[in-house]
């Protein structure tokens, strides 16, 4: 089923589509990633719109690799998973559990922390 962007932009308040992604994409600099995660869709449906209206692409890596603002910061994120454990942060975080799982293992990993939270021996 193919989303109908117009419609989307209308009920956020946008003017128009093209509004919408200038907006999203080039104002606040959100990732075609983040953007799709947003609306449920999937990253090509993304590109493929703002290719459409006319948004100029930004290069890869860079403003494109910003960190998702929904993430706490590093060391809140593993207290919360040492806490609560990784499937209920996900839930909250409304992430993935592989996503919660991959950065807390990446974390523990660069401060040579076990993966399971105990100090090395």
């Amino acid at each position: 089923m193919m989303i109908d962007w117009s419609t989307v932009a209308k009920r956020l308040g946008y003017e128009t589509e093209r509004h919408m992604w200038s907006d999203l994409y080039l104002t606040q600099h959100l990732s075609i990633n983040v953007l799709a995660d947003r609306f449920g869709s999937s990253h090509s449906a993304v590109r493929d719109a703002l290719h459409r209206v006319k948004i100029p692409m930004r290069p890869r890596g860079g403003a494109n690799r910003k960190r998702d603002p929904r993430w706490p910061p590093d060391d809140d994120l593993l207290a919360l998973v040492d806490e609560h454990g990784a499937v209920k942060v996900s839930e909250q975080l409304e992430f993935s559990y592989s996503a919660v799982y991959k950065r807390t293992r990446k974390l523990r990993k660069e401060n040579d922390e076990p993966a399971n939270g105990s100090p090395s021996a």
